[in-house]
């Protein structure tokens, strides 16, 4: 029995969702406090300064902070480089979310899981902060 690729080709439809929400935008408003603090700490210096850092601030992310300093490296300094990384984590999220339902609900229930998060408001807004809030979530989904 042949199985039909209907249910792959509406996963990857939903996830393309869940990347146009979390990547649409991503550089428009500026960086706000928290961001700001953040990206002040992982970028310019090397590694060192990074670490370093981690010690100075409230809440700190040890993970989070080593993203956003490479993708400062590799990207340049702007909202886009310091957000990139949380984006990524939640379309991420969406896959992994997808693939743990598969094993516990079945295809229909993974892929309804998938879609909730993917149209999220609360994850597509912090996937779009430059904090480590979406990347908790992937995380956990691992």
């Amino acid at each position: 029995m042949v199985k039909s690729p209907a249910p792959r080709r509406l996963f990857w439809l939903v996830l393309l969702l869940g990347a146009a929400l979390r990547l649409g935008g991503l550089g428009e408003k500026q960086l706000w406090v928290d961001e700001l603090i953040q990206a002040d700490h992982t970028a310019g210096g090397g590694m060192a300064r990074v670490l370093r850092e981690l010690r100075v601030d409230v809440a700190p992310c040890p993970l989070d902070y080593l993203v956003q300093h490479f993708s400062f490296r590799l990207l340049g300094r702007s909202e886009i480089a310091a957000r990139l990384p949380a984006a990524l984590a939640g379309i991420l999220a969406v896959a992994l979310l997808y693939r743990l339902g598969l094993a516990w609900l079945g295809g229909p229930g993974a892929l309804t899981a998938a879609l909730l998060l993917a149209g999220y408001t609360l994850h597509v807004q912090y996937a779009q902060e430059g904090r480590p809030y979406s990347s908790f979530l992937r995380l956990t989904l691992l």
